[in-house]
């Protein structure tokens, strides 16, 4: 005797296709994490191409700790104390990030993180974008704002509300 069960999976292959390229098709760079091992479940290809790792199971090797600035102090702790606050809250967060790469570069991210539900299973998604520039012109700013002699203060248009000064107004 012998028994079959058919059952039809086309609809449930066409949503996998389109999740691969809706994945892979972003320019953003995700991390799907688990939120119980802190692990990496799967990565996109701007992913791969922000941390300058092809291989995924290296990506899992080196975890949140290798991926990271460890010394200014992106640690693999504080990046499993986020996954786990927005896995228990389900609130996202955005915090910035600065990655450690195999090539020495060490790029600024913004990540965003948030929970969702894949394949069944809760999971944390880290949603990546290179913000190195942004940060540079931020510190440029910074510079030109605080080594001018003159006296500079920022104020709201609408409220007259002093918002910022630099220090040769300070002085």
């Amino acid at each position: 005797r012998y028994l079959s069960l058919a059952r039809d999976i086309t609809e449930q292959k066409r949503r996998e296709r389109e999740y691969e390229q809706i994945f892979n098709g972003v320019n953003d760079a995700i991390a799907i994490f688990d939120p119980e091992t802190f692990s990496f479940v799967d990565v996109n290809e701007s992913y791969h191409e922000l941390v300058g790792y092809d291989d995924l199971e290296r990506i899992r090797e080196l975890g949140i700790g290798g991926l990271s600035a460890t010394e200014d102090g992106y640690t693999a702790e504080r990046g499993k104390g986020l996954i786990q606050t927005v896995a228990r809250t389900g609130e996202p967060q955005t915090v910035e990030w600065r990655v450690s790469r195999p090539d020495g570069e060490r790029p600024w991210i913004e990540v965003t993180l948030a929970t969702a539900e894949i394949g069944g299973e809760q999971r944390v998604l880290s949603i990546q974008r290179d913000i190195t520039e942004r940060k540079r012109r931020e510190r440029e700013f910074e510079q030109i704002f605080n080594g001018v002699t003159d006296v500079i203060g920022i104020y709201d248009p609408e409220t007259a509300e002093l918002l910022d000064v630099n220090r040769t107004m300070c002085d």
